[in-house]
Protein backbone atom coordinates (compact mmCIF):
# COMPACT_ATOMS: atom_id res chain seq x y z
CA UNK A 1 0.00 0.00 0.00
CA UNK A 2 0.86 3.20 -0.89
CA UNK A 3 1.25 7.01 1.16
CA UNK A 4 -1.20 8.08 -1.89
CA UNK A 5 -4.04 5.46 -1.18
CA UNK A 6 -4.32 6.46 2.94
CA UNK A 7 -7.22 8.12 4.18
CA UNK A 8 -5.21 11.04 6.70
CA UNK A 9 -6.91 12.55 9.48
CA UNK A 10 -8.03 15.58 8.80
CA UNK A 11 -6.84 18.40 11.75
CA UNK A 12 -8.88 21.54 12.53
CA UNK A 13 -8.16 23.71 15.69
CA UNK A 14 -10.28 23.86 17.95
CA UNK A 15 -13.23 26.92 18.24
CA UNK A 16 -11.17 29.30 21.34
CA UNK A 17 -13.42 30.03 24.51
CA UNK A 18 -14.07 33.67 23.35
CA UNK A 19 -15.70 32.27 20.65
CA UNK A 20 -18.00 29.72 22.08
CA UNK A 21 -21.75 29.55 22.30
CA UNK A 22 -23.06 29.60 25.92
CA UNK A 23 -24.40 26.24 25.48
CA UNK A 24 -21.12 24.86 24.57
CA UNK A 25 -19.32 26.67 27.64
CA UNK A 26 -22.20 25.27 29.85
CA UNK A 27 -20.95 21.20 28.42
CA UNK A 28 -17.39 22.41 29.87
CA UNK A 29 -19.02 21.16 33.01
CA UNK A 30 -21.58 19.68 32.81
CA UNK A 31 -20.38 16.64 30.31
CA UNK A 32 -17.00 14.61 31.52
CA UNK A 33 -15.46 11.48 31.09
CA UNK A 34 -12.11 9.63 32.08
CA UNK A 35 -10.23 11.08 29.55
CA UNK A 36 -11.18 14.26 30.80
CA UNK A 37 -10.99 14.07 34.42
CA UNK A 38 -7.80 13.06 33.99
CA UNK A 39 -6.69 16.40 32.47
CA UNK A 40 -8.11 18.54 35.08
CA UNK A 41 -6.47 16.00 38.16
CA UNK A 42 -2.97 16.16 37.85
CA UNK A 43 -1.99 19.48 35.93
CA UNK A 44 -4.60 22.63 35.38
CA UNK A 45 -2.43 23.66 32.82
CA UNK A 46 -3.27 20.74 31.09
CA UNK A 47 -6.61 21.05 31.38
CA UNK A 48 -6.73 24.28 30.13
CA UNK A 49 -4.64 23.95 27.05
CA UNK A 50 -6.54 20.54 25.99
CA UNK A 51 -10.22 22.28 26.38
CA UNK A 52 -10.38 25.96 26.94
CA UNK A 53 -7.81 27.85 25.00
CA UNK A 54 -6.03 25.07 22.60
CA UNK A 55 -3.02 26.23 20.49
CA UNK A 56 -3.45 27.43 17.03
CA UNK A 57 -2.21 25.65 15.25
CA UNK A 58 -3.05 22.08 17.12
CA UNK A 59 -0.31 20.18 19.01
CA UNK A 60 0.77 17.19 17.06
CA UNK A 61 -0.81 13.89 18.96
CA UNK A 62 2.45 11.77 20.21
CA UNK A 63 3.20 8.75 18.61
CA UNK A 64 1.82 6.65 21.60
CA UNK A 65 -1.29 7.99 21.49
CA UNK A 66 -2.00 7.28 17.93
CA UNK A 67 -0.37 4.14 17.99
CA UNK A 68 -3.03 2.66 20.56
CA UNK A 69 -6.10 4.43 18.92
CA UNK A 70 -5.19 2.78 15.44
CA UNK A 71 -4.90 -1.08 17.57
CA UNK A 72 -8.27 -0.18 19.23
CA UNK A 73 -9.95 0.60 16.01
CA UNK A 74 -8.60 -2.16 14.22
CA UNK A 75 -9.82 -4.38 17.27
CA UNK A 76 -12.79 -2.92 17.18
CA UNK A 77 -13.35 -4.09 13.06
CA UNK A 78 -12.34 -7.56 14.15
CA UNK A 79 -15.77 -8.31 15.37
CA UNK A 80 -17.83 -5.95 13.48
CA UNK A 81 -15.99 -6.08 9.93
CA UNK A 82 -14.39 -9.79 10.18
CA UNK A 83 -11.95 -10.51 7.44
CA UNK A 84 -11.91 -13.72 6.03
CA UNK A 85 -8.04 -14.78 6.40
CA UNK A 86 -5.21 -13.78 8.83
CA UNK A 87 -3.42 -11.97 5.85
CA UNK A 88 -6.15 -9.93 5.13
CA UNK A 89 -6.81 -8.80 8.33
CA UNK A 90 -2.86 -7.58 8.69
CA UNK A 91 -3.26 -5.93 5.47
CA UNK A 92 -5.99 -4.11 6.65
CA UNK A 93 -3.90 -3.31 9.76
CA UNK A 94 -1.30 -1.38 7.50
CA UNK A 95 -4.10 0.77 5.80
CA UNK A 96 -5.40 1.64 9.41
CA UNK A 97 -1.93 2.56 10.75
CA UNK A 98 -1.01 5.12 7.46
CA UNK A 99 -4.40 6.68 7.70
CA UNK A 100 -3.61 6.93 11.59
CA UNK A 101 -0.20 8.66 11.04
CA UNK A 102 -0.25 10.74 8.21
CA UNK A 103 -1.85 14.22 9.02
CA UNK A 104 -2.76 17.20 7.03
CA UNK A 105 -4.07 21.00 8.23
CA UNK A 106 -6.48 22.81 6.40
CA UNK A 107 -5.13 25.74 4.18
CA UNK A 108 -5.39 29.00 6.73
CA UNK A 109 -5.55 31.31 3.54
CA UNK A 110 -8.92 32.30 2.66
CA UNK A 111 -9.00 31.24 -1.27
CA UNK A 112 -7.91 27.81 0.37
CA UNK A 113 -4.29 27.60 -2.00
CA UNK A 114 -2.17 26.63 0.33
CA UNK A 115 -0.31 23.34 -0.24
CA UNK A 116 -1.11 20.54 2.01
CA UNK A 117 1.16 19.74 4.56
CA UNK A 118 1.80 16.79 5.70
CA UNK A 119 3.29 15.16 8.86
CA UNK A 120 5.04 12.03 10.33
CA UNK A 121 4.58 11.76 13.83
CA UNK A 122 7.91 11.76 16.41
CA UNK A 123 8.26 8.89 18.84
CA UNK A 124 9.97 9.53 22.60
CA UNK A 125 12.52 7.54 23.97
CA UNK A 126 14.41 7.40 20.53
CA UNK A 127 11.15 5.06 19.02
CA UNK A 128 10.29 5.86 15.91
CA UNK A 129 6.47 5.07 14.18
CA UNK A 130 8.14 1.72 13.37
CA UNK A 131 8.46 0.30 16.09
CA UNK A 132 5.25 0.88 17.34
CA UNK A 133 4.08 -0.19 14.13
CA UNK A 134 5.88 -4.12 14.71
CA UNK A 135 4.42 -4.23 18.14
CA UNK A 136 0.73 -3.42 16.67
CA UNK A 137 1.20 -6.25 13.94
CA UNK A 138 2.44 -8.62 16.82
CA UNK A 139 -0.41 -8.21 19.02
CA UNK A 140 -3.45 -8.29 15.90
CA UNK A 141 -1.16 -11.29 14.87
CA UNK A 142 -1.35 -13.19 18.10
CA UNK A 143 -5.15 -11.43 18.45
CA UNK A 144 -6.19 -13.28 15.45
CA UNK A 145 -5.29 -16.83 16.99
CA UNK A 146 -6.37 -16.17 20.34
CA UNK A 147 -10.29 -15.35 19.14
CA UNK A 148 -10.96 -15.86 15.96
CA UNK A 149 -13.34 -18.90 17.31
CA UNK A 150 -15.59 -16.04 18.27
CA UNK A 151 -16.17 -14.45 15.23
CA UNK A 152 -20.11 -13.91 14.55
CA UNK A 153 -22.03 -15.85 14.53
CA UNK A 154 -20.74 -17.97 17.58
CA UNK A 155 -23.34 -17.29 20.23
CA UNK A 156 -21.03 -15.89 22.56
CA UNK A 157 -19.52 -13.29 19.79
CA UNK A 158 -18.63 -10.15 22.33
CA UNK A 159 -19.82 -6.73 22.17
CA UNK A 160 -17.52 -4.03 21.61
CA UNK A 161 -16.69 -0.24 21.83
CA UNK A 162 -20.07 0.11 23.46
CA UNK A 163 -20.72 3.85 24.50
CA UNK A 164 -23.04 4.14 27.87
CA UNK A 165 -24.36 7.53 28.38
CA UNK A 166 -25.64 8.41 32.17
CA UNK A 167 -26.54 11.65 34.07
CA UNK A 168 -25.48 11.26 37.98
CA UNK A 169 -28.13 12.31 40.48
CA UNK A 170 -26.21 16.02 40.74
CA UNK A 171 -27.23 16.51 37.09
CA UNK A 172 -23.54 15.92 35.63
CA UNK A 173 -23.72 13.69 32.38
CA UNK A 174 -20.89 11.08 32.16
CA UNK A 175 -19.98 8.94 28.80
CA UNK A 176 -17.79 5.67 28.81
CA UNK A 177 -16.57 3.24 26.17
CA UNK A 178 -16.47 -0.04 27.26
CA UNK A 179 -13.64 -2.11 24.80
CA UNK A 180 -15.35 -5.46 25.16
CA UNK A 181 -18.52 -7.03 26.96
CA UNK A 182 -17.42 -10.72 26.65
CA UNK A 183 -20.36 -13.31 27.43
CA UNK A 184 -19.76 -16.37 29.15
CA UNK A 185 -22.31 -19.82 28.98
CA UNK A 186 -24.22 -19.77 32.11
CA UNK A 187 -25.01 -16.03 31.85
CA UNK A 188 -23.70 -13.04 32.71
CA UNK A 189 -20.71 -11.29 30.93
CA UNK A 190 -17.09 -10.11 31.71
CA UNK A 191 -16.22 -6.46 30.84
CA UNK A 192 -12.46 -6.37 28.92
CA UNK A 193 -10.08 -3.09 28.69
CA UNK A 194 -7.65 -3.32 26.35
CA UNK A 195 -4.25 -1.90 27.19
CA UNK A 196 -1.52 -1.60 24.49
CA UNK A 197 1.30 -0.40 26.10
CA UNK A 198 4.18 -1.71 27.47
CA UNK A 199 3.20 -0.62 31.32
CA UNK A 200 2.51 -3.15 33.94
CA UNK A 201 -0.90 -2.45 35.64
CA UNK A 202 -0.21 -3.48 39.17
CA UNK A 203 -2.88 -5.17 41.96
CA UNK A 204 -2.78 -1.29 43.77
CA UNK A 205 -3.35 0.31 40.66
CA UNK A 206 -6.34 -2.30 39.53
CA UNK A 207 -7.88 -1.45 42.97
CA UNK A 208 -7.86 2.48 42.39
CA UNK A 209 -8.36 2.35 38.44
CA UNK A 210 -11.20 5.48 38.13
CA UNK A 211 -11.77 4.11 33.99
CA UNK A 212 -12.83 0.59 35.58
CA UNK A 213 -15.21 2.31 38.32
CA UNK A 214 -16.79 4.11 36.18
CA UNK A 215 -17.74 1.42 34.22
CA UNK A 216 -19.26 -0.52 36.43
CA UNK A 217 -20.94 2.54 37.78
CA UNK A 218 -22.53 3.67 34.28
CA UNK A 219 -23.64 -0.15 33.79
CA UNK A 220 -25.41 -0.44 37.02
CA UNK A 221 -26.80 3.31 36.59
CA UNK A 222 -28.78 2.50 33.47
CA UNK A 223 -29.36 -0.89 33.03
CA UNK A 224 -29.24 -2.06 36.62
CA UNK A 225 -26.65 -5.31 35.86
CA UNK A 226 -23.05 -6.04 37.53
CA UNK A 227 -20.54 -7.44 35.55
CA UNK A 228 -19.43 -10.86 36.43
CA UNK A 229 -15.94 -10.15 36.78
CA UNK A 230 -13.44 -6.89 35.26
CA UNK A 231 -10.11 -7.39 33.45
CA UNK A 232 -7.69 -5.47 31.87
CA UNK A 233 -5.68 -7.44 28.59
CA UNK A 234 -2.16 -6.22 28.47
CA UNK A 235 -1.79 -7.02 24.60
CA UNK A 236 1.76 -6.16 24.44
CA UNK A 237 2.58 -8.21 27.95
CA UNK A 238 0.10 -10.91 27.03
CA UNK A 239 -0.99 -10.56 30.92
CA UNK A 240 -4.45 -10.44 32.37
CA UNK A 241 -5.28 -8.53 35.27
CA UNK A 242 -8.39 -9.20 37.42
CA UNK A 243 -9.98 -6.05 38.37
CA UNK A 244 -11.97 -6.41 41.42
CA UNK A 245 -15.53 -5.27 41.48
CA UNK A 246 -16.39 -2.19 43.06
CA UNK A 247 -19.13 -1.20 45.83
CA UNK A 248 -21.61 1.23 46.67
CA UNK A 249 -18.54 3.22 48.64
CA UNK A 250 -16.59 3.23 45.67
CA UNK A 251 -19.45 4.91 43.72
CA UNK A 252 -20.44 7.28 46.30
CA UNK A 253 -16.55 8.33 45.85
CA UNK A 254 -17.20 8.67 42.67
CA UNK A 255 -19.82 10.83 42.22
CA UNK A 256 -18.25 13.59 45.00
CA UNK A 257 -15.12 13.53 42.47
CA UNK A 258 -16.85 14.52 39.71
CA UNK A 259 -18.92 17.01 41.74
CA UNK A 260 -15.72 18.64 42.48
CA UNK A 261 -14.26 18.30 39.01
CA UNK A 262 -17.83 20.51 38.06
CA UNK A 263 -17.50 22.89 40.92
CA UNK A 264 -14.03 23.96 40.01
CA UNK A 265 -14.40 24.19 36.23
CA UNK A 266 -17.90 25.93 36.51
CA UNK A 267 -16.11 28.57 39.48
CA UNK A 268 -13.09 29.39 37.40
CA UNK A 269 -15.00 30.03 34.30
CA UNK A 270 -18.07 31.50 35.13
CA UNK A 271 -17.86 32.47 38.86
CA UNK A 272 -20.77 34.87 38.31
CA UNK A 273 -23.35 31.87 37.61
CA UNK A 274 -26.29 31.62 40.42
CA UNK A 275 -27.08 28.42 42.63
CA UNK A 276 -24.16 28.22 44.40
CA UNK A 277 -23.28 26.02 47.63
CA UNK A 278 -20.67 25.52 50.12
CA UNK A 279 -18.50 21.94 49.20
CA UNK A 280 -15.57 20.82 51.13
CA UNK A 281 -13.49 19.64 48.25
CA UNK A 282 -11.48 16.32 49.23
CA UNK A 283 -9.91 15.21 46.29
CA UNK A 284 -9.33 18.44 43.85
CA UNK A 285 -7.29 21.05 44.91
CA UNK A 286 -9.66 23.91 46.17
CA UNK A 287 -7.07 26.74 46.25
CA UNK A 288 -7.84 27.12 42.53
CA UNK A 289 -10.96 28.15 42.83
CA UNK A 290 -10.28 31.26 45.22
CA UNK A 291 -7.29 32.01 42.59
CA UNK A 292 -9.94 31.94 39.48
CA UNK A 293 -7.15 30.14 37.51
CA UNK A 294 -5.89 26.63 36.29
CA UNK A 295 -2.55 26.77 38.40
CA UNK A 296 0.07 24.34 36.63
CA UNK A 297 1.31 21.81 38.78
CA UNK A 298 4.58 20.52 36.72
CA UNK A 299 5.64 17.00 37.74
CA UNK A 300 7.33 13.42 36.27
CA UNK A 301 4.31 13.31 33.68
CA UNK A 302 5.35 16.21 31.59
CA UNK A 303 7.33 13.94 29.79
CA UNK A 304 4.05 11.90 28.83
CA UNK A 305 1.93 14.99 28.00
CA UNK A 306 1.87 16.57 24.47
CA UNK A 307 1.92 20.11 25.62
CA UNK A 308 5.48 19.65 26.65
CA UNK A 309 7.22 21.65 24.40
CA UNK A 310 4.93 24.11 24.20
CA UNK A 311 4.45 24.25 28.18
CA UNK A 312 6.65 26.94 30.02
CA UNK A 313 5.81 25.32 33.10
CA UNK A 314 7.11 21.69 32.60
CA UNK A 315 9.73 19.89 34.90
CA UNK A 316 13.34 19.77 32.84
CA UNK A 317 15.14 16.34 33.36
CA UNK A 318 16.46 15.36 36.52
CA UNK A 319 14.67 17.95 38.69
CA UNK A 320 13.42 17.54 41.88
CA UNK A 321 9.75 17.05 41.49
CA UNK A 322 8.48 18.92 45.00
CA UNK A 323 10.89 21.55 44.61
CA UNK A 324 10.53 22.96 41.26
CA UNK A 325 6.87 22.36 41.58
CA UNK A 326 6.42 24.61 44.42
CA UNK A 327 8.32 27.54 42.71
CA UNK A 328 6.47 27.35 39.69
CA UNK A 329 2.97 27.76 41.54
CA UNK A 330 4.61 30.64 43.36
CA UNK A 331 5.58 32.11 40.50
CA UNK A 332 1.95 31.52 39.45
CA UNK A 333 0.65 33.22 41.84
CA UNK A 334 2.86 36.28 42.25
CA UNK A 335 1.26 37.27 38.89
CA UNK A 336 -2.03 36.43 39.80
CA UNK A 337 -3.19 35.88 43.21
CA UNK A 338 -6.19 37.96 44.05
CA UNK A 339 -6.32 36.84 47.46
CA UNK A 340 -4.34 35.24 49.87
CA UNK A 341 -2.95 31.64 49.75
CA UNK A 342 -5.00 29.20 52.03
CA UNK A 343 -5.29 25.63 51.73
CA UNK A 344 -8.51 25.04 53.84
CA UNK A 345 -11.26 27.23 52.21
CA UNK A 346 -14.76 27.93 52.76
CA UNK A 347 -15.89 27.93 49.13
CA UNK A 348 -19.43 29.03 47.24
CA UNK A 349 -19.36 26.34 44.61
CA UNK A 350 -21.86 26.07 41.69
CA UNK A 351 -24.58 23.16 41.77
CA UNK A 352 -27.89 22.44 39.68
CA UNK A 353 -29.96 21.44 42.76
CA UNK A 354 -30.69 23.70 45.94
CA UNK A 355 -31.06 21.16 48.25
CA UNK A 356 -27.12 19.10 48.35
CA UNK A 357 -26.54 15.89 50.21
CA UNK A 358 -24.84 16.24 53.22
CA UNK A 359 -21.73 15.01 52.87
CA UNK A 360 -21.16 12.62 56.11
CA UNK A 361 -24.38 10.69 55.07
CA UNK A 362 -22.49 8.22 52.94
CA UNK A 363 -25.54 5.92 52.03
CA UNK A 364 -27.58 8.70 51.53
CA UNK A 365 -28.31 8.35 47.40
CA UNK A 366 -28.65 4.61 48.05
CA UNK A 367 -31.46 4.86 50.60
CA UNK A 368 -33.47 7.37 48.75
CA UNK A 369 -33.41 4.99 45.45
CA UNK A 370 -34.65 2.36 48.35
CA UNK A 371 -37.61 4.62 49.06
CA UNK A 372 -38.13 5.15 45.46
CA UNK A 373 -38.51 1.17 45.34
CA UNK A 374 -40.51 0.85 48.15
CA UNK A 375 -43.01 3.73 46.63
CA UNK A 376 -43.00 1.82 43.28
CA UNK A 377 -41.36 4.23 41.49
CA UNK A 378 -38.28 2.56 40.39
CA UNK A 379 -36.90 -0.81 39.83
CA UNK A 380 -35.32 -3.15 42.22
CA UNK A 381 -31.54 -2.14 42.07
CA UNK A 382 -28.79 -4.61 42.39
CA UNK A 383 -27.21 -5.36 45.83
CA UNK A 384 -24.22 -4.42 46.70
CA UNK A 385 -22.10 -5.41 50.00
Amino acid sequence: MTIKNADPKKVRPKTPWRLRTPAQKKRMWEEWSVTKLGRLEPCGEQFRLEYIDPPDPPVPEPIELIAGRAIHKRLELFFTKPCKSKEDFLKKWRGEWFGSILTYQYPISPDGKDPIRWRMPEGRNGKEPGVHFGRGHHILSRFWDENRYLLPPHPLAPTVEEEVRIETPTGIRLVCIIDRKQPIEHGGFIVDDYKTGMASFPEEKAVRDLQFTVIQYALWHKFGIVPEKMRALLLARQEIVEVPLRNKYHFYNLECLFDEARAKVQNILAPDSPRARELPFRFLNPEDVERGHFVPRPGPYCSSCKFEQLCHFRQPQNADTDAFREHVVSEFLSRHRTEPQSEQLSLNIQFKYKKYRERHRRDMPFEKHKRRVKRGKAKLSMHLD
